[in-house]
């Protein structure tokens, strides 16, 4: 028989995250609330969650400015590519109307 050891919803969360990058070869993922504060994230040593999500807050709320002046409807993904072809991929989502 297993034993089931029980885990917070985070847990649960950054678990799936981790298995996520893996797969997608990605060194950070961070899920943050509407306002930009995480919620859970995985990432590789040499990433920073805290600063990622402070940046996803900054550029959601950018897009939300434009979407807003220009009448578009609401963002459904955000991405932005340097010179060295890292990449930052923002899509909005809701869950149980959060």
């Amino acid at each position: 028989m297993f034993k089931s050891t029980p885990t917070t919803g985070s847990t649960e969360i950054a678990r799936l995250l981790t298995e996520m990058n893996k797969k997608g070869g990605f060194p950070i993922s961070v899920l943050t609330d509407r306002e930009g504060f995480p919620i859970a994230s995985a990432a590789n040593p040499d990433q920073d969650p805290d600063t990622q999500s402070a940046v996803v807050a900054l550029v959601q709320k950018t897009a939300s400015q434009v979407s807003h002046q220009l009448g578009m409807a609401q963002t459904d993904e955000i991405s932005l590519y340097d010179a060295k072809g890292r990449r930052l991929v923002c899509r909005p989502f809701s869950a149980n109307n959060h």
